[in-house]
């Protein structure tokens, strides 16, 4: 059941860019970004997250079920709304993206890519480690479950 103690990333597999197309296939996942669901109204959902060309930042959109899957995992939903009003505005860590070729490689840490700005808001530890996989992948394992779009 999602509770305000449960927050609920939700994992893009669409293909409409050829970006998604790449980045899925290179982390050998059918998903290639991710957001945190902050809210709702209408159809429209209000998410977090950090995208290349605005960097940290809420929006709104429209997901069309097809295209997204929700995990609900136990995590304080407010922690992410805290961690969004401290971190908006904050740089893409593009440079950060080139850790899953060359470990070696974290990036500053003020800057956030997708997976990065969603495990820190879950209060993830080691947050730069976490590509859009391995995310989903952990998100399981620590109990969460898929729902359907709130």
């Amino acid at each position: 059941m999602v509770t305000p103690s449960t927050q609920i990333i939700a994992f893009y597999r669409g293909r409409k860019y050829a970006k998604s197309w790449f980045l899925a296939w290179w982390q050998r996942s059918e998903f290639s970004h991710c957001e945190t669901i902050l809210g709702r109204t209408g159809d429209v959902y209000e998410v977090a997250g950090s995208t290349l060309f605005v960097g940290v930042r809420t929006t709104q959109i429209k997901m069309a079920p097809e295209d997204w899957e929700c995990i609900a995992i136990p995590r304080d939903r407010d922690d992410a709304l805290f961690w969004m009003l401290e971190h908006r505005g904050e740089r893409y860590g593009l440079r950060g993206l080139f850790g899953f070729i060359f470990r070696r490689i974290k990036g500053p840490p003020n800057q956030w890519w997708c997976s990065k700005a969603c495990a820190a808001m879950a209060k993830f530890p080691d947050p730069w480690r976490f590509d859009v996989a391995t995310l989903r992948a952990t998100c399981f394992a620590m109990g969460g479950y898929t729902v359907e779009l709130p």
